[in-house]
């Protein structure tokens, strides 16, 4: 039988969550299992456990114990083998050694059975061609059925009362079923998120873990327990490599369905891996590619398994903080406010000045010896104010202009009642809010039970704030500049600056004025008839000199008097670097600058086609430098989505930037072929946008 693409991590196309999602019901829903590997007499073996497990966790479905010898539980069924059985189940967990998996998957898979669970290990994770060759027969072996594992932890499904794992963890009291499933790589750390979101208050209703992954991954594993009536949020922990297309998909298909992801990646991987010419592509590493990816398809991206926590509380409360949201600070303390408005500012948060008609609304409600502008400073004797801030509050949030609230508060040992009304006031906001309760009565704040609400730390909060804005509302898809699966191949052509630069200025991206030529003294003529002065940058431009300061083929603050000694000795050394027939010198006016950025474009095999914009000149490849993706086809809305963050992170002109990125992205959608731009630096000359370099790689 061919492998269906439908649930199959490994197989290139778009992966198509309805038909993913029946795939593996009977998986996650099955009405009968059998468990192959139970040893009656050894009460410690998997195979042993998971039948004590299903049937401690009530499962009303068929059970069968495959073993030598009956189990000694007569609640569970027996047979030899799965072809003794007089009924073909729809699920098999397997509990036997790795070399024997094989045999069993296949026997299996001939009888028709739905799907499996293999928890046998000594696979491709033992790193040895021959732990990957068994891993190969395991995939042969199961055809069209598809199987969670090898190597894995199983699932847990608290819809219908089924424990599938051999873990003590799901014995330990906890929470009710709640909102949250998980799906994980890692089987220990998918409980590990589990517990930390039961000492949040948050059960989980179901779990999978996929363990290496070989027919289903952790985002089909998402996909199917995203249907589920009782999942609202799903976590979903990556490691190794991402099925980019199938993490967008869940993504889209959660928000299709109200509901949310929030993803967990560890291992960023280096970006050196990737064979590349360009600053741009060199700087592009997974993580940056992949936070691009959960950005653009409202997926929350957190680093830490706290941050995990962080992220669920956020969906659950469905207050959503738009790109570069505007906060605004009451407080009671001028440095704390301070303290916000500074940590604000390192998260692309803005912290505007009031408008004129929201102060005087707020002078008429009587709040008139407060420091009215953001951060709104109510002053050490706010306690007179207190009854006023529940109007106060519901006043802001009306504002269009404003985005969220946060209100900072110390002590209350004599306003308990009044802080706690405030809590729960800012709970049930109409727009994303929060209260900062500093140095609280001891149990205060446990008592409210209002996590991700409530803090006692600004630093706890920011950090916070810095997970709630990893995710934003994704816009429909209004351009397709490229198609997401061309990757780089052999044999690539490059087009340097001369040629570059003329393109790019074409797709409206200035470009600094270039004079050309073989010929040095044509090239002092050019300058000589546009009325430089100096000082100039020279450079060779040859395809086979890419990157011409580290070839010395570029020469800094030329004077006029020595411009054509200058030339000619840069022609004598363009003649022992390079054999390009096309090779020219060039010269441009130095112009002084604030600082630089980079545009780019790549194209990544697992990622597609991206656009990337940061810091430039020396920081193009300084891992923590600045730096944003923008995955493509994407929207005018997510374009200045990205424009607004280099505005306010890299001190650029949002329109000039815009302009830039949407530019760029009509150039790409007229040209399949390019692999590679790279627009690096890009200088801020007297407030504007000068591109004074430009590489573009094309794949023949």
């Amino acid at each position: 039988m061919t492998l269906p693409a439908v649930y199959v991590s490994r197989i290139d196309g778009p992966l198509d969550t309805a038909q993913r999602s029946g795939a593996l019901s009977k998986i996650f829903n099955p009405r009968s299992i059998a468990v192959v590997g139970v040893s009656p007499d050894r009460e410690l073996s998997w195979g042993r456990r998971t039948v004590d497990q299903i049937l401690n966790s009530r499962y009303t479905g068929e059970l069968t114990a495959i073993g030598k010898r009956a189990a000694p539980d007569s609640r569970a069924k027996w047979a030899l083998s799965l072809s003794d059985m007089p009924e073909v189940p729809d699920l098999i967990v397997v509990a036997v050694p790795a070399s024997a998996a094989v045999g069993v998957v296949k026997e299996a898979h001939d009888l028709g059975v739905g799907g499996a669970i293999v928890y046998s290990s000594g696979f491709s994770e033992m790193g040895t061609e021959e732990g990957a060759a068994l891993e190969r027969a395991l995939i042969e072996a199961a055809g069209d059925m598809p199987f969670l594992g090898p190597n894995c932890l199983g699932i847990v499904n608290k819809q219908i009362d089924l424990s599938i794992t051999t873990t003590v963890y799901v014995v330990r009291p906890a929470q009710p079923a709640g909102p949250v499933a998980i799906a994980t790589q890692s089987g220990a750390l998918g409980f590990v998120l589990a517990d930390l979101l039961d000492g949040a208050g948050i059960g989980y209703s179901s779990y999978a873990s996929v363990g290496n992954s070989s027919m289903v991954d952790a985002t089909a594993a998402a996909a199917e327990i995203l249907t589920h009536e009782s999942t609202r949020v799903v976590v979903v922990y990556l490691e190794g490599s991402i099925n980019a297309v199938g993490l967008a998909e869940l993504g889209d298909r959660a928000r299709e369905m109200g509901k949310f992801v929030v993803a967990l990646s560890v291992g960023r991987s280096a970006a050196g891996q990737r064979a590349a010419l360009s600053h741009t592509s060199a700087a592009a590493g997974d993580h940056l590619l992949l936070e691009a990816l959960c950005r653009q398809h409202g997926i929350t991206l957190v680093g830490s398994d706290e941050d995990v926590v962080t992220g669920v509380l956020d969906a659950l409360r469905n207050r959503p903080l738009p790109p570069n949201p505007n906060i605004c600070i009451l407080t009671m303390s001028g440095g704390a406010g301070g303290l916000l408005a500074d940590g604000f500012a390192n998260l692309n948060v803005r912290v505007d000045p009031l408008r004129p008609e929201l102060i005087q609304a707020i002078r008429d409600m009587g709040i008139r010896d407060a420091g009215v502008s953001n951060p709104v400073d109510l002053g050490g004797n706010f306690i007179t104010l207190i009854d006023k801030l529940p109007d106060l509050i519901a006043l802001i949030c009306a504002q269009q202009d404003i985005d969220g609230l946060v209100l900072y508060l110390t002590f209350g040992d004599r306003a308990m009642e009044h802080y706690q009304k405030l809590a729960t006031i800012i709970g049930g906001a109409t727009k994303p809010s929060w209260f900062i309760w500093a140095c609280p009565p001891q149990g205060a704040v446990e008592e409210l039970g209002m996590p991700g609400v409530v803090f006692t730390t600004t630093a706890g909060f920011l950090r916070h704030i810095e997970v709630a804005t990893a995710a934003h509302p994704p816009s429909a898809v209004i351009e397709a500049p490229a198609s997401r699966k061309v990757g780089l191949r052999e044999g690539t052509s490059v087009l340097t600056e001369v040629k570059a630069s003329a393109l790019t200025t074409a797709a409206g991206i200035r470009h600094v004025d270039t004079a050309s030529s073989a010929d040095p003294l044509d090239v002092v003529r050019q300058v000589e008839k546009r009325g430089w002065e100096g000082p100039f940058v020279l450079k060779i431009d040859a395809s086979d000199i890419p990157h011409r300061a580290k070839a010395g083929a570029l020469r800094l603050g030329v004077t006029r008097e020595i411009l054509q000694e200058g030339l000619e000795s840069l022609s004598e050394v363009a003649g022992t670097l390079s054999t390009d027939p096309d090779c020219v010198l060039v010269a441009q006016p130095m112009l002084a600058h604030s600082h630089e950025i980079a545009l780019g474009f790549v194209r990544d095999e697992i990622f597609g086609a991206s656009l990337i914009v940061g810091m430039g000149g020396a920081d193009a490849e300084n891992p923590h430098a600045a730096r944003r993706a923008l995955l493509l086809p994407t929207s005018r809305d997510e374009a200045r989505s990205l424009a607004s963050w280099a505005s306010v992170a890299l001190d650029v002109p949002r329109d000039e930037i815009e302009s830039a990125i949407v530019g760029l992205g009509d150039l790409i959608e007229s040209h399949p072929e390019y692999a590679e731009i790279d627009i690096n630096p890009i200088i801020v000359h007297e407030g504007h946008l000068v591109a004074v370099d430009a590489l573009i790689i094309i794949n023949d």
